[in-house]
Parts: C-alpha cells; structure tokens; sequence
C-alpha cells in the first residue's frame, strides 16, 4: 500500500528520467514503444536517448494539444471527480476503459487486459491534463516561469520554446 500512496505523487518526467536511466544500461539503442500515456512518455525517452525507432498507439496529447474532447472525458471524468487526485494513485475504472479502450474485444479478452492494467500516478495525469508539463517539470523550459530575456539580451532561446 505505501507504493501505491507514493505512486500518486510521481510526476511524468520521473517517469521519464526513470526510463532514461533504465535504457543507458541496455548494450544498444531500443524502438522505443508506448500506448497512451506511454506513448507520450515514449516519445519523451526518444527526445533524450539514441533509439532504432519509436512505436506509438494512441498516444496520450503532448502538452499544447487540446485534450478534453468528450471522448476523453468520458474516459477519465471518474479520476477527475476525485477530490486530490493530483496527489493519489489512480486505479482504472472497468466501465470507462471498456468503453474507450477494449470496445471492440471480447469480454474475455477485455477483462483479461483490463485485470494486467497498473496503478497510475495522479501527478503525472494531472501534468498531463493541466499542461503544467512544460510550465513546472521540464528543467529546460524555466523561460517561462519567468520573464522572457529581453530582444538586447545574449541568452539563447531553448529549442522546445513555441516563442523561438
């Protein structure tokens, strides 16, 4: 049970710098492959490190991509409801993801997918939802916590920044 509390604060770029660390050990650069907010942790882990190539399933919207459209409401309004889910672990709803998810499967081979489905972190869903992702978690991006640098200043502007 403490894994599971301490699950629900852990942001996207933990998991992302956990990842990182994990395939630096590999002897040779992976594909890369994810589904949903894996994919859009894969895509984060391919931005870092040497890979042969990236596999995305319906990836989870990168920040600046509009999320909430009913469909994904409908998905995920259950976590959204909670109060504090920002800070808790977030368990999978049947009726929500048999819908969005495994519509098209058997019930057998929904539930069993359904039933192999892990704990996510409430952080991570709310930097995801909230686009704080750039704004609070990315160390690169801090130009926009603060004033920009002005037109006479020297400083670089980063590559990721959409005002470059």
């Amino acid at each position: 049970m403490e894994g599971a509390l301490k699950l629900g604060t852990v942001r996207l770029l933990d998991y992302v710098n956990d990842l990182v660390d994990f395939v630096k050990t590999l002897d040779e650069p992976p594909i890369i492959g994810g589904v949903s907010m894996g994919g859009l942790l894969a895509q984060l882990v391919a931005a870092r490190i040497e890979n042969k190539g990236v596999l995305l399933l319906s990836p989870a919207p990168a920040w600046g991509m509009f999320p909430f459209y009913p469909s994904m409401l409908r998905t995920f309004y259950k976590h959204f409801l909670q109060w504090g889910f920002w800070r808790k672990p977030l368990y999978p709803h049947w009726e929500e993801f048999r819908w969005s998810v495994v519509n098209e499967q058997t019930e057998e081979k929904a539930k069993e997918f359904f039933y192999s489905l892990k704990l996510e972190s409430g952080r991570a869903t709310w930097i995801w939802a909230s686009g704080s992702l750039i704004r609070s978690d990315h160390p690169g991006l801090m130009w926009m916590q603060s004033p920009p640098p002005s037109s006479s200043s020297a400083a670089p502007k980063t590559a990721s920044s959409p005002h470059a």
